[in-house]
């Protein structure tokens, strides 16, 4: 401590760190791994988004894996409340990037979002 300063930040980092694992753990019960087996009948095989690129789909000894040219990871499955299907990688380090299933027209398609942008990845 310097300057006679109280240890008033140890108790909002030890708050913050259990709402932290408290949260993510409440995620993780709602994520089907491997994949459901229903959910993954309505990927196609391959995806395009004319800005971020390709997203091949592969069955890997029982498991999906969303190979974005970058990093390949495994995928769960999350049935969400206003009906629509996610499927959210795994793998560490880059885990939870959410892809929503839906279509265009005739074209399946997955939708990746962030707080300012959706992209589009439609069935190629």
């Amino acid at each position: 401590m310097l300057f006679d300063g109280k240890p008033e930040a140890d108790a909002q980092i030890e708050a913050q760190s259990k709402a932290f694992y408290e949260e993510m753990a409440a995620e993780r019960r709602l994520l089907t791994i491997p994949a459901d087996a229903k959910a993954v009948e309505m990927l196609a095989p391959r995806y395009v988004n004319a800005a971020l690129g390709t997203i091949s789909v592969a069955h890997t000894g029982g498991r999906r894996v969303f190979d974005v040219g970058v990093f390949p990871s495994e995928v769960g499955s999350r049935a969400n409340p206003d009906g629509t299907t996610s499927f959210i990688t795994t793998v560490p380090g880059m885990s939870g990037f959410e892809y929503v299933v839906g279509t265009q027209g005739s074209k399946r398609s997955l939708d990746l979002r962030d707080n300012q942008h959706e992209y589009v990845f439609l069935e190629n």
